[in-house]
């Protein structure tokens, strides 16, 4: 199945958070308490717009990339 440019676009911008949230540490130690710690991180990033969050989407976005990342 091919997914769109965007769609992969912020795949990988979620894969890049997640590295640099990890300083780049391997996939192969991924541990459930680095993806929570992960999401609190997140939740915690100012957005695009001044004064505001991560969007709810984003959020979800960068939590089931990482996640699928880890399963491969």
């Amino acid at each position: 199945m091919r997914h769109s440019e965007p769609t992969v676009d912020a795949a990988a911008k979620a894969l890049h958070r997640f590295e640099e949230y990890t300083r780049n540490r391997d996939f192969k130690a991924f541990r459930v308490e680095k993806a929570i710690a992960f999401k609190k991180y997140l939740a915690g990033q100012k957005g695009a717009q001044p004064g505001e969050r991560l969007s709810k989407a984003t959020l979800y976005t960068c939590q089931c990339s990482s996640q699928r990342e880890a399963m491969l």
